[in-house]
């Protein structure tokens, strides 16, 4: 059964993510973050430290009663300001659990941006070999270095996109098809083609030069909020269209371009 301070923790544990992929990346840690953090942590720290300061041992009996009072108001004291630590660190947790939907919603345009930078350099990069023989010039191999650099930069913004459509609850649109992310099919792009690369990459993202180079005529944007969703319908309409106009029934491939211009026949 999930308890409210579970489902704080799990939240919480969404927006420390979110931030981690700014920090990654050199962005300036979101002050609110930062100024509830530290609260948080000064209120755990208070709880831990709450335990009442031990009041010598009375000697005679006629401090007994002077012991037990000073004792049980240091006990109340110590119980009353861990209660309050608890309640304090607690409310310091729940804003920080409330703000991964607010820093996700900043960060997904700064990762689109991102991604089109990456592309622009891995799409320059068409030349370069794809694979090494042993024959290559020194420009060659540096080439060949940067492409794969290229690669695992595409690959790291995609999953830090994946990362936050969980906070923001698009991953609910996607499933385990993320590469609808990164997948913003050209008008010349085959429905077929683009269900095969689905496929390919179910459970999965695409990260090397070869998953790259498959998916690129396809077409590749990385995806604003919502815009999986947009993509997969319209994946879905297009398929629709095909396979309720057309004469062979959709078993012939059709280009987006041809299904969303009427041109089938």
């Amino acid at each position: 059964m999930t308890t409210t301070q579970d489902a704080i923790a799990h939240a919480k544990a969404q927006t420390n993510a979110a931030v981690a992929i700014g920090e990654s990346r050199g962005w300036e840690r979101p002050a609110d973050f930062a100024r509830l953090t530290t609260l948080g942590a000064a209120a755990k720290a208070a709880i831990r430290d709450a335990d009442p300061v031990p009041v010598p041992l009375p000697t005679t009996a006629a401090q007994v009663d002077d012991w037990l009072d000073q004792t049980a108001a240091a006990r109340v004291h110590a119980a009353a300001r861990r209660s309050a630590a608890e309640e304090l660190a607690l409310d310091a947790d729940r804003q920080v659990a409330r703000l991964g939907q607010h820093i996700a919603a900043e960060y997904v345009p700064k990762l689109v941006e991102e991604f089109a930078t990456e592309l622009k350099a891995y799409a320059a990069l068409a030349n370069a070999p794809r694979t090494i023989t042993g024959h290559e010039t020194a420009k060659d191999l540096t080439a060949h270095a940067t492409l794969l650099r290229c690669a695992a930069d595409l690959a790291s913004t995609l999953n830090a996109r994946a990362t936050l459509a969980l906070i923001t609850g698009e991953a609910d649109d996607f499933g385990q098809d993320a590469v609808w992310l990164a997948l913003a099919v050209k008008p010349s792009a085959g429905l077929d083609a683009v269900t095969q690369a689905v496929a390919t990459f179910h459970q999965g993202t695409p990260s090397t030069v070869a998953d790259w180079d498959s998916l690129a005529p396809l077409g590749l944007t990385l995806a604003q909020h919502g815009g999986a969703r947009t993509r997969i319908e319209r994946h879905a309409a297009a398929n629709f269209t095909r396979g309720t106009t057309t004469p062979d029934g959709g078993l012939v491939e059709r280009s987006y371009g041809e299904v969303e211009a009427g041109a089938l026949r």
